[in-house]
């Protein structure tokens, strides 16, 4: 943008050229005498880097759209690799035309992308209001109508705004919502005018109207009248149990009826008279049809036939649980433990630090079965896999390679050193430390596996503990840090 170019320069650039001159200043610094000048233009550099750091920082967090990261370490290099991982996910590379035809030049892709969105929003019906007639529909309790009725206030929309994902993609004025929630002692007044006069009437001004919303309707009431004449048999749970008709999610529809000519028929009416009045389309394309196995095979043909839709021997699953399903065992939650392990696949365990990688497996790895949790008991040996998978990504990454456990490898040396008169601790102290246990002990060439794990260890050691130096007896003033 251009606002950012003239109030923030090129950030990569001002970052490489304050490098160069932080390494100017220094060589000046050594070479010569002590100058206060350098000194104070030496940290006013420094300074000016921490601030160009940070933008970067900003820069790849929003543009990896890593929401789950509320807080956490400063780490550049996840979010670069992040956005490199998202842009390769996305890129369309080649589509299919109406024709079978795979289509791969990048100007045939954009036209056939915008002749398929044309066809898709084209209306090529005409509405039918009179196919609503005698279909009931419920009414408004009044204490909803009332609340709706009333007039918005300032608290509504400022709520409304710090709902949003403050990093999502911009709007047209390359502003994300994080921008106004920041801004918002500064820019709320404003905003709210602005809403509020749009919502109590006044026209809504061009360059925001850019973005349709469309309200699909739904089905229920139409299907219900047809359940209540007669016309549409649902399919008992049970003998003598409720009868289901449909089931209706976000964005699909489960339609329960008898498998019979006549039953084809009363749903296809629907269908069709759902998409006269609403001028939405069914896409028989992506909807299918599922049948007990006490069904012929020629009238399953038949129906199928009847409908224009294909068969399938499964409903998939919802919210990572088969929707159809025999007895209930590890297998059935196969699809929670390859959830898990995919969303790592596209993590770089190296980026991070232990602390980030708790802070990725509480946000998002133990976030994945929780609903399934909520709605039946997993079995333990699903548990101890999810509990497995968790564990290694903490102490190992996303990486093949067999690691020492560093929390064991640590224990274990601790002990060494405060229980000397333990027989292996005597034994390896002994053989490649003198019989001593000290804080200075080395690898040595040829040593075993385990004297190799005692030093690793030390070494780890070394880098969590502070010295309490007291008298300074046992302190080695030149080695010991």
């Amino acid at each position: 943008m251009k606002w950012n170019r003239e109030e923030f320069e090129n950030i990569f650039a001002k970052k490489h050229q304050l490098l160069r001159r932080i390494e100017g200043v220094q060589r000046a610094l050594a070479l010569n005498e002590y100058s206060p000048n350098l000194v104070k233009l030496d940290f006013l550099l420094h300074q000016k880097m921490e601030e160009v750091l940070k933008q970067e920082e900003l820069y790849w967090f929003q543009r990896s759209k890593e929401e789950w990261i509320v807080s956490g370490e400063r780490n550049t290099k996840f979010h670069h690799l992040a956005v490199k991982v998202k842009k390769k996910r996305k890129l369309i590379s080649a589509l299919q035309d109406s024709n079978g035809q795979w289509v791969t030049a990048e100007a045939s892709l954009e036209n056939l992308v915008v002749q398929f969105y044309k066809g898709l929003f084209t209306n090529d019906s005409t509405y039918v209001l009179s196919n609503l007639e005698g279909i009931a529909c419920r009414r408004i309790p009044e204490e909803l109508r009332a609340d709706l009725e009333k007039s918005y206030e300032k608290e509504e929309v400022a709520r409304a705004l710090f709902q949003m994902a403050p990093f999502k993609t911009a709007g047209e004025d390359g502003f994300t919502a994080g921008f106004f929630q920041r801004s918002w002692s500064v820019l709320g007044n404003v905003v709210c005018d602005l809403v509020l006069g749009v919502l109590h009437g006044n026209p809504l001004p061009d360059r925001l109207n850019s973005i349709l919303i469309t309200l699909i309707p739904k089905l229920n009431n139409m299907i219900a009248a047809f359940v209540n004449e007669g016309l549409w048999k649902p399919i008992p749970i049970c003998r003598g149990g409720p009868a289901i008709s449909h089931l209706m999610f976000a964005d699909d529809m489960v339609l329960f009826a008898e498998a019979s000519v006549e039953q084809m028929g009363c749903i296809l009416k629907i269908l069709n008279d759902f998409s006269l009045v609403s001028g939405q389309r069914i896409n028989f394309s992506k909807s299918s049809i599922f049948f007990s196995p006490n069904i012929t095979s020629d009238l399953a043909e038949s129906l199928v036939n009847m409908a224009g839709m294909a068969r399938t021997d499964s409903l998939g699953s919802h919210l990572r649980m088969p929707s159809i399903h025999g007895r209930v065992g590890p297998t059935s939650f196969r699809e929670v433990i390859d959830k898990m392990k995919h969303r790592l696949f596209g993590w770089k365990a190296s980026t991070h630090s232990k602390a980030g990688r708790v802070t990725m497996i509480s946000s998002v790895l133990n976030a994945i079965p929780v609903f399934l949790m909520q709605i039946t008991v997993l079995p333990i040996s699903v548990c101890k896999e999810m509990e497995k998978i968790c564990r290694d990504f903490l102490w190992h990454g996303n990486s093949s390679d067999k690691k020492l456990h560093l929390a064991l490898v640590g224990k274990l040396v601790w002990r060494a050193l405060h229980s000397c008169d333990e027989f292996w601790a005597k034994y390896l102290f002994k053989k490649y430390a003198a019989g001593r246990a000290s804080w200075d002990m080395k690898m040595k060439s040829g040593a075993s596996m385990n004297w190799r794990a005692v030093c690793f260890g030390l070494e780890l050691l070394r880098k969590g503990i502070s010295h309490n130096v007291v008298y300074g007896n046992e302190i080695l003033f030149w080695t010991d840090s």
